[in-house]
């Protein structure tokens, strides 16, 4: 993470983010994460609307996530996350998640991205 730009993110456990068993449906980390992602790039003068301008998007190709605990109504969430890699139209994200005025960990996970040409949806160097 040396020299990675951290960013972090909250996040209130909505009920309807929940399944029959009370806990977050596992569609709403990625969403957790894919915002964080998102609230990330536009901190550093990326946001959506410049890469409408660009011609450019950024789409997910794999994610690997590592659930600790259950998150459930009401819980507050932290993400924070951060570039550890960037490649010739790929980047990898990580994202360390964690319950709101603790330490204790909810979930670790990483994302690679995959830089494109909004026209031809072809990857193009970052």
């Amino acid at each position: 993470m040396s020299g990675s730009i951290v960013h972090e993110s909250e996040f209130r456990v909505r009920y309807y983010e929940c399944d029959a068993y009370g806990h977050v449906n596992h569609a709403n980390y990625l969403r957790y994460m894919q915002e964080a992602a998102f609230d990330a790039s536009a901190a550093v003068g990326y946001d959506v609307g410049r890469y409408e301008a660009m011609g450019r998007l950024w789409l997910v190709r794999e994610t690997d996530i590592t659930y600790h605990r259950p998150l459930v109504y009401g819980d507050t969430l932290i993400v924070r996350t951060y570039v550890s890699d960037f490649r010739r139209v790929r980047s990898r994200r990580n994202y360390e998640m964690r319950l709101a005025g603790s330490d204790q960990p909810v979930a670790t996970a990483a994302t690679e991205w995959i830089f494109l040409d909004t026209a031809n949806r072809r990857p193009v160097s970052i």
